[in-house]
């Protein structure tokens, strides 16, 4: 008798030793939340900001779901949702939906944007994003029809490496060269520049990071929309 309580309370112990051990192995090591952003705006035109800032709002929100999953909802001053943009690792798609419309453009995330070139990154630079030294990289999109210095998108990504991000979500993601920038730094995004030739820049900077779960109706396609399948 004594020798099975002594089995039994072995076993016991087993497995009161391995229970946090499992619970600390099904925790992500990956961000899970949200990410709040300001967006500013810089041109020489006014008309430039006014049209940009229709689309765009004054700020935008990041989620980040288990296994790769994007979502971005971009926010006007009166905090109306203006446009939307979901990333599904499951479909690898990337779906773009005005607000105001009634379609849905989708991108297939496998087609290589011609002449976007990934110039390289900076993980000595003194720049702080909400009191944290970030990496920044820069991307540069040229059109090739253009011919001189008004055609092209130039692209910085500030990643802070606090946060690293699922590789699902940037993995076989090669339009805009996504998969190379990300695998050089992966992790979160909390600041963007995007300079539109020499006619405007965009600027997103993070106000506030939380960590937390994201229900999945943020990665859902709107159902009563029309998808517009993209070739380019």
């Amino acid at each position: 008798m004594v020798k099975y309580l002594l089995l039994i309370s072995g076993i016991v112990i087993i497995f009161s030793c391995k229970s946090p051990l499992r619970k600390q192995e099904n925790k992500s090591k990956y961000f899970e939340g949200f990410v709040e952003f300001s967006l500013s705006y810089n041109a020489a035109d006014p008309k430039y900001i006014n049209n940009m800032r229709k689309v765009y709002g004054t700020k935008a929100i990041t989620y980040l779901g288990k296994n790769g999953f994007f979502s971005r909802e971009y926010i006007d001053a009166n905090n109306i949702v203006t446009l939307r943009e979901i990333y599904r690792p499951d479909s690898l798609r990337f779906y773009e939906s005005l607000a105001s419309g009634n379609t849905i453009s989708c991108f297939d995330v496998t087609r290589p944007t011609p002449d976007f070139i990934f110039e390289g990154i900076n993980k000595s630079n003194s720049l702080k994003i909400l009191s944290h030294h970030v990496d920044e990289l820069h991307a540069k999109m040229i059109e090739p029809h253009v011919k001189n210095d008004t055609g092209f998108v130039y692209a910085s990504y500030f990643n802070d490496p606090r946060y690293p991000v699922d590789p699902l979500t940037y993995k076989r993601f090669v339009h805009e060269s996504v998969e190379e920038i990300f695998s050089k730094s992966p992790y979160l995004t909390t600041g963007l520049k995007l300079q539109y030739s020499n006619k405007l820049s965009m600027f997103f900077v993070a106000t506030r990071i939380v960590p937390s779960h994201i229900p999945s109706w943020h990665f859902e396609i709107p159902k009563n929309k029309t998808i517009v399948y993209q070739t380019k």
